[in-house]
């Protein structure tokens, strides 16, 4: 395909059609079937080329490996993972982010007036990055408690990242963390991940004043068994008198 620029476009006549933005010379390929979709352009195969994808009208999937390098810009233009709906999905060319271990997101517990939270930043672009003997990416990362930005900083390097002293919510809450980075090619990936604040103190406070309750609860209870028992042993002796008498 060559440097620059190229537009690749499907057409009725069975052609795929190759554009050079620089010269305007266009490249046909025969696919032997019609297609009007969208070229998709990814690395299939890991090999760090790029392929292109194409669908075609009686369902059949074309795929054409090229010798052009791959590159996340090249798969897709600037995208966020939050427009594909998918929060913390990996983009094209591999880069993702997320917070914390992958557990399924479960809600966290906070205890404390701070805390502490962990990005993970995954990017293999950077790597590819070094080889080529280019500039590493640069990482915009921003975190946000209840809607309210708590957090801002770069890193040049993907990897695990440590936020220390993150302020906690005074007033018993549940409040979503939300984690936001951009990296050198304005690709956003976010993330998210639910807090609780201060709901052990709460529940602590409820089993202290109900185990008193119980308590009296218990205590109030013990009385009436007794004379229960009373009445019942009261009774039965004076059954036993009744029928000594006429024996005497």
């Amino acid at each position: 395909m060559g440097l620059g620029v190229h537009v690749v476009v499907p057409a009725f006549d069975g052609r795929l059609y190759v554009i050079s933005g620089a010269s305007g010379c266009t490249h046909t390929l025969d696919l032997g079937e019609r297609s009007y979709a969208q070229p998709i352009s990814a690395d299939l195969s890991g090999s760090g080329k790029l392929d292109l994808v194409i669908s075609t009208m009686t369902g059949s999937l074309i795929a054409l490996e090229t010798e052009t390098f791959a590159h996340p810009l090249r798969a897709r233009s600037a995208v966020s993972s939050a427009a594909l709906n998918r929060p913390g999905a990996l983009l094209e060319g591999g880069f993702s982010a997320h917070l914390g271990a992958r557990d399924g997101h479960t809600p966290r517990e906070v205890t404390g007036k701070t805390f502490d939270v962990t990005v993970y930043i995954s990017d293999p672009a950077s790597k590819r990055a070094v080889v080529e003997q280019q500039q590493p990416g640069r990482y915009h990362v921003s975190l946000s408690l209840a809607g309210a930005e708590v957090s801002r900083f770069n890193v040049t390097v993907p990897g695990a990242h440590v936020v220390h002293g993150l302020k906690a919510l005074a007033a018993r809450s549940r409040a979503p963390l939300r984690l936001r980075v951009t990296n050198a090619h304005a690709q956003v990936v976010e993330d998210s991940l639910i807090l609780t604040f201060n709901s052990a103190f709460y529940r602590a406070i409820k089993w202290l004043v109900a185990i008193p309750a119980l308590a009296l609860g218990a205590v109030a209870l013990l009385p009436d068994r007794r004379g229960e028992m009373s009445g019942r042993a009261g009774g039965g002796a004076g059954g036993g008198g009744s029928s000594m008498l006429p024996g005497l």
